[in-house]
């Protein structure tokens, strides 16, 4: 072990180093042990040391936006749970207008057409009929709106189809109340 480091001394200096006295270490010779010497190429590790600081840099900032984006998707998932937990469903309000009955009794199989037909036998024009559905299940809750073309045909209506029985149910006819 003796005779290498004999014989490393022999080496001639290069480099930076080339004009210094022997056994002075310069800002490029790093002294491992008194056996052990390595060069180090200041360039090159310079340039390494700046590409790992950016890649790390890089990486720190895309885990960054990550987080950033994973939070915000969670919030808004969130906010949309809430929103469905603690929301009341809204109703669809029926606004009143001077020629509407409101109808309930109905069979709950009948549809929107099936309720126009009945109440147009009468001979009154219907221009729009809404049959109420659970906002959940979509199940009809049997309670339908129908407007007429002429608020006439509100008074016939009721006298004629309220408390009667129609397809084994009792239809109820009343004014329709604004919500």
């Amino acid at each position: 072990m003796k005779q290498e480091v004999a014989d490393r001394l022999k080496i001639p200096k290069f480099g930076h180093c080339k004009d210094q006295p022997r056994g002075h270490l310069e800002p490029g010779i790093v002294r491992m042990s008194n056996e052990v010497v390595r060069i180090i190429n200041r360039d090159t590790d310079i340039e390494q040391d700046l590409k790992d600081k950016l890649m790390d840099a890089v990486k720190k900032k895309k885990d960054n936006v990550m987080n950033e984006m994973i939070q915000q998707l969670e919030k808004e998932r969130k906010e949309r749970m809430n929103n469905l937990v603690n929301k009341a469903p809204e109703k669809k309000v029926y606004r009143q207008r001077e020629n509407s009955v409101k109808v309930t009794g109905f069979n709950p199989r009948y549809n929107e057409e099936d309720l126009r037909e009945i109440f147009e036998k009468k001979g009154n024009k219907v221009r729009r009929t809404y049959i109420v559905k659970d906002y959940y299940t979509r199940a009809n809750k049997n309670i339908a709106y129908i407007e007429f073309e002429q608020s006439i045909a509100i008074k016939e209506s009721i006298d004629y189809f309220n408390d009667r029985a129609y397809d084994g149910c009792v239809i109820t006819v009343t004014n329709a109340e604004s919500k």
